[in-house]
């Protein structure tokens, strides 16, 4: 049982909330609070228990997917099984694609299979008390730093996810030889250099991180006046690509969809050269030129009037005489150089849902916990929130 004030900060820990907070919420029940140095204290006390819980629960969903990977006959020469993971990686603040110098980062590896946490990994560059001994030019009092990496923010997810493809086998007597992630190509890199086991990783990019880098891309081309050609594009062509984002979106899902369930015993050389197919033809047939459409892909190619056909070629030939036709023909083949990925219809969802449940203990990422412990042990936190069914959160075990 805890007692109150390691009820309350666990609670707070658990909330997204510290000290401030919880002042906040005694001041107005007219209750006292404890001092900073207590709820320190208190806070240090958990975080070992927190540490311990988390590790244990990361083992035990190793030993599940190992079990999964064995029934299903995933077992490589070496007898070793081999699993498919999800990875990802967040940072303490929010960049806005602006600043990358976060001072604390969190890598994750998920299991394909049980879509639980087989590894975490926390990097800190900074601790307060090491920074304060240095401004005053002391030797730091003796504590536990947490300050473990002296590299750029943007190196941070890259080393956690190798290290934990590193210790794979020893941790859960598995090896990742399948990585779903987003399109960080130093991830990919990092593995293809380091090379953590004797056969190469493969990769598979999330299929929602290629949909939205696509219609970024496309969103950017309607703020740009003129195309590659430089030849001076209308307010009405950009408008039109604007309102047509979502079905050239759509349109590349629906191919997805039916390719992975219609065409699903077709040879993946066949399923691959359809969807490519079908992504390239994708501006042409929302721009209302349907000449090269396939039947299971649209209806309008035999059933359109002459007239709706002329102001599909009059836009797509417009936008040809401008240029802007050939730039998102370009952005389009660029999608399809990933189709293979897409045939596999596979995301990362799950490494995004365990960075939100992480975003949700830092306050929205707009609070500073990344001062001492309280970062690392909040991402612990998350993993057993995450691992744990709710209404089955085990309970702590305090040493102090």
């Amino acid at each position: 049982m805890l007692n109150v004030n390691q009820a309350i900060v666990l609670g707070a820990i658990s909330t997204g909330g510290g000290l401030a907070q919880i002042e906040e919420q005694l001041g107005f029940c007219d209750l006292p609070v404890m001092s900073s140095h207590l709820y320190q204290k208190i806070q240090n006390e958990l975080a070992h228990s927190i540490h311990e819980l988390a590790w244990e629960i990361i083992e035990q969903a190793g030993v599940q997917e190992r079990r999964i990977a064995i029934e299903k006959g995933h077992i490589g020469k070496d007898s070793i099984p081999y699993i498919t993971v999800i990875a990802d990686g967040a940072w303490s603040k929010h960049s806005y694609k602006v600043n990358y110098d976060a001072a604390s980062g969190v890598g994750v590896i998920i299991g394909q299979e049980t879509k639980k946490v087989l590894f975490l990994g926390i990097r800190n560059k900074y601790c307060c008390l090491c920074a304060r001994a240095e401004n005053k030019e002391e030797q730091p009092i003796a504590h536990m730093c947490f300050k473990n990496w002296s590299g750029p923010s943007t190196g941070m997810e890259s080393n956690i996810i190798f290290e934990g493809f590193k210790q794979s086998i020893e941790m859960h007597g598995v090896k990742y030889l399948c990585l779903v992630g987003d399109g960080d190509s130093s991830v990919t890199k990092k593995l293809a250099d380091a090379r953590p086991y004797d056969t190469p990783v493969s990769k598979i990019e999330c299929r929602n991180h290629l949909l939205r880098n696509y219609c970024t891309r496309l969103r950017a081309l309607t703020q740009k006046k003129t195309s590659s050609k430089n030849l001076p594009v209308s307010v009405k062509q950009r408008n039109i690509l604007m309102n047509s984002i979502k079905r050239l979106r759509s349109g590349i899902i629906g191919a997805i969809n039916y390719i992975t369930t219609e065409k699903s015993e077709e040879c993946h050389a066949e399923k691959f050269r359809l969807l490519k197919k079908d992504i390239y033809n994708g501006p042409y047939h929302v721009f209302g030129n349907h000449e090269k459409c396939e039947t299971y892909f649209c209806s309008k190619m035999t059933n359109i009037d002459q007239d709706e056909q002329k102001k599909g070629y009059h836009w797509v030939a417009e936008m040809k005489a401008s240029g802007r036709f050939q730039d998102i023909l370009y952005v389009a083949e660029r999608v399809t150089r990933n189709a293979e990925s897409l045939i596999l219809n596979m995301d990362n969802n799950a490494a995004e849902c365990y960075n939100s449940v992480v975003a949700k203990l830092v306050g929205g990422k707009r609070i500073n916990y990344t001062a001492r412990r309280s970062y690392a042990t909040r991402c612990e936190v998350a993993a057993i929130s995450y691992n744990v069914p709710a209404g089955e959160f085990p309970r702590l075990s305090i040493k102090k």
